[in-house]
């Protein structure tokens, strides 16, 4: 019984960890492009970091900033300097809602099927 609930416990805790995956097109894209969408990018930058934003934005003067959002802090607003970034890519959407409903989907039926694995197991 509890190899069962092992089992499912851990699917169920994988697929929640894939719903909230953002997929990235492979494309490098411009600082403009990537403004003009307004989805969420990411920053590949020369030293191999990764920086992740919610959007990019083209301020007033001339300089392109990544919106982070922080859970406790607030927004922030990073400056962003083209001679230091390697590669901008931009969320796919459409990607990211196949694998996130997909996820939603297998999520349902696993408890589903484990519910009713309860119940046979007890009688009901």
């Amino acid at each position: 019984m509890k190899e069962h609930l092992k089992k499912i416990a851990t699917l169920l805790s994988f697929i929640l960890l894939i719903q909230s995956c953002t997929v990235y097109k492979a494309t490098n894209f411009s600082l403009d492009y990537a403004a003009n969408t307004e989805s969420r990018v990411k920053i590949i930058l020369k030293n191999g970091d990764v920086e992740k934003f919610s959007k990019v934005e083209l301020f007033d003067d001339g300089e392109y900033y990544g919106k982070k959002k922080h859970f406790l802090v607030g927004p922030e607003n990073v400056v962003l300097k083209k001679d230091n970034i390697q590669k901008v890519q931009v969320a796919d959407k459409t990607a990211s809602a196949i694998i996130n409903g997909t996820g939603i989907v297998v999520g349902s039926a696993l408890g589903f099927i484990g519910f009713w694995l309860l119940l046979w197991e007890y009688g009901y």
